[in-house]
C-alpha cells in the first residue's frame, strides 16, 4: 500500500482504495466522479473544496486502519 499525502495524486488514492469516496463525501468533495481526480493532489482538491487538508488525511488513514 502506497502512503498518502497531501501530494498523492486523488485518482491514484482512488484506484488503491476503492471505498475511500465515502470519506470524500463526508467533505462535500465528488472527487470520484470529478475528471479532475487525475491530475489534482489531495491538497489541491481539498483546497477548492476550503476543506483543511491534514483533517482529511487523518480521516483517511482512520477508514483505512
Amino acid at each position: 500500500m502506497t502512503k498518502i499525502t497531501k501530494d498523492t495524486i486523488i485518482r491514484d488514492i482512488l484506484k488503491e482504495h476503492i471505498l475511500l469516496p465515502v470519506v470524500f463525501d463526508k467533505y462535500g468533495m465528488g472527487c470520484a466522479k470529478c475528471s479532475m481526480n487525475a491530475e489534482e493532489t489531495l491538497e489541491q482538491g481539498a483546497k477548492l473544496h476550503n476543506v483543511d487538508v491534514e483533517m482529511l488525511l487523518q480521516d483517511i488513514q482512520k477508514f483505512l486502519k
